[in-house]
């Protein structure tokens, strides 16, 4: 056991379980985490309501039981379950149907997909200033020219992509030598 300053013991009493009963197993990480981004205790005690089932159970949601069991008015239960989904911790999937999650749900195929576009994005303004540099002469030309006609590429850059353009020319010259 870790020893901090002013520290207690404590010694934790339980009932003990028969297979039939049920018990909250969450990881630590997870409800620390859950301790600190939920502000309202309802909505805490509602989180610990639906973290107490295992992975994959399905659950009949019913406000009316969770109101009894947790001691809470309809208003707060709807409150706190709008709170959850706000939080990240509940997603509807389809019309009435949920999904809870024991940290905030983010959504990865979103984040592969955004990366994806800036990949395809970057490519085709790599290809474009292979194509503009070719159209004018660069690759023929003297060295003088050629950095000429990067100059001119230059000044002619519009938009927002003027980075990316920019690398672009740099990782050309490179590939080519000049």
């Amino acid at each position: 056991m870790a020893k901090f300053a002013n520290q207690k013991t404590v010694i934790c009493k339980k009932e003990p379980l028969s297979v039939k009963d049920t018990f909250l197993q969450i990881n630590n990480n997870d409800w620390a985490l859950a301790a600190r981004s939920i502000k309202q205790f309802n909505t805490f005690k509602l989180y610990l309501y639906f973290a107490r089932h295992q992975d994959g159970f399905s659950l009949g949601f019913s406000p009316e039981h969770a109101q009894e069991m947790l001691g809470m008015g309809k208003t707060s239960c709807n409150d706190a379950f709008n709170a959850l989904i706000g939080l990240g911790y509940i997603r509807e999937i389809r019309k009435n149907v949920y999904e809870f999650y024991t940290i905030p749900y983010e959504e990865e195929e979103s984040a592969i997909a955004d990366e994806e576009e800036l990949t395809a994005t970057a490519e085709i303004i790599d290809i474009k200033t292979k194509s503009a540099l070719a159209d004018k002469k660069i690759l023929t030309g003297t060295a003088e020219n050629k950095n000429s006609a990067l100059a001119d590429n230059d000044s002619q850059k519009t938009g927002g992509n003027d980075d990316l353009t920019a690398t672009a020319e740099q990782n050309f010259a490179k590939e080519w030598g000049f």
